[in-house]
């Protein structure tokens, strides 16, 4: 004699087919809206595309080490790359990297600290592959990058100034271009942009506006 399985799906089976399903309709609506961007790009006639030669190239890397590690192959001499730094934190303090591949966590097996990871940026930024672009006249020579310190609210003024010194020796091992690839501040030379995410409407507004000039 022998049991026959009951067919029936399990509690667990159940709910793993929901996920699924779930994961699968998230899955084609996101290429639903690629598609649609991408249709509304090519519907757009080429004179209206060279109107205007203001173009904006973002990459939003999310602090990923693969795009550190790949940076040379995005960067171009047009584009700004934003280091986001808490500065509630040691500029010296390790810390695991990650890998985030479909909103879950991965070990990276590696360890790193803001000071480094600010090194490797504006070092590997200086590798770009140049792109030529016509309808541009006055095109730049290398990529710029803005340093973005957040936490601000955490720190005091000496714990700031102190960062800044920090980070400015670090580049001074840098070749002279390189440093002047650093969007510095009008007003006192700095080179931190210190914001408090937390802050009400008015001050974010009053950060990015200084922020906007800046860039």
């Amino acid at each position: 004699m022998y049991t026959v399985p009951d067919p029936s799906p399990t509690p667990q089976k159940k709910r793993d087919q929901a996920v699924s399903s779930e994961t699968k309709v998230i899955k084609e609506d996101k290429e639903s809206h690629t598609e649609a961007v991408v249709q509304e790009i090519l519907a757009t006639q080429p004179k209206e595309i060279h109107k205007s030669d203001h173009w904006l190239y973002i990459i939003d890397s999310g602090g990923q080490p693969a795009y550190q590690e790949l940076l040379p192959l995005f960067t171009r001499a047009a584009s700004l790359n934003i280091i986001t730094l808490d500065l509630s934190k040691p500029c010296n303090e390790r810390f695991d990297l990650m890998y985030r591949i479909d909103g879950q966590y991965l070990p990276c097996h590696s360890k790193s600290t803001q000071l480094a990871f600010f090194q490797s940026a504006v070092s590997n930024g200086a590798s770009f592959k140049p792109l030529d672009i016509s309808c541009i006249s006055k095109k730049p020579r290398h990529s710029m990058h803005l340093v973005l310190g957040t936490h601000y609210d955490k720190v005091s003024d000496a714990t700031l100034k102190e960062k800044e010194e920090i980070l400015k020796s670090s580049m001074s091992s840098l070749e002279s271009y390189l440093q002047n690839c650093i969007i510095h501040q009008s007003d006192d030379d700095s080179i931190i942009f210190p914001v408090n995410t937390i802050a009400a409407s008015e001050e974010r507004a009053k950060y990015s506006e200084e922020i906007c000039k800046a860039i």
